[in-house]
């Protein structure tokens, strides 16, 4: 499995026949290999379920591979997601003066959305730092608990949260087109 799986429209069909097994056969290897981690570490999300919020099966096909440490994989693919909202939040209430886009969009939130906003930055800084003590611990169960709690976090408090502040801002934009 250490190939990279390459597929482009200028393979032969034979070719395009053959990458399209090694995928299969790395998403069936990426599925063993998770639920085998499920049942030895008591991890509770399904693969589905993180892959429709993370894109892991498109991020395991890219490396080419699946990794051995599979559950540090993962906490770092979810934890890269979540934090990269973090530049977007500090925009909306800490905007360069000098950049308008930024300024546009922090004008839309009044000083209790603002406080909100910062709580919202907080949640995922506390994650962040949470995640970074899980990896030194080199535990896999310890691991599997903070994919759930990045999961549970994110599904049920971060993504609808800044979901509603991102379509406040699309809003605005689409009234000034």
């Amino acid at each position: 499995m250490g190939s990279k799986v390459k597929n482009n429209k200028n393979n032969t069909k034979e070719e395009r026949v053959i990458n399209e097994e090694k995928r299969n056969e790395l998403i069936l290897a990426l599925k063993k290999k998770y639920e085998l981690l499920k049942k030895k570490t008591g991890l509770s999300v399904d693969l589905d379920d993180l892959d429709k919020e993370f894109i892991i099966k498109d991020a395991v096909l890219k490396e080419g591979f699946v990794p051995e440490t599979l559950l540090w994989f993962l906490r770092s693919r979810m934890i890269d997601y979540i934090t990269s909202w973090l530049g977007f939040l500090h925009a909306l209430i800490i905007p360069n003066p000098h950049n308008l886009v930024e300024v546009t969009e922090a004008s839309l939130f009044n000083d209790e959305t603002k406080k909100e906003i910062r709580k919202l930055i907080s949640h995922i800084r506390f994650l962040s730092a949470e995640n970074s003590v899980v990896s030194l611990s080199r535990d896999d169960k310890k691991e599997a608990m903070m994919i759930d709690k990045l999961y549970k976090n994110w599904v049920e408090e971060l993504k609808p949260k800044i979901k509603s502040l991102v379509m406040k801002v699309r809003d605005n934009w689409k009234e000034n087109i």
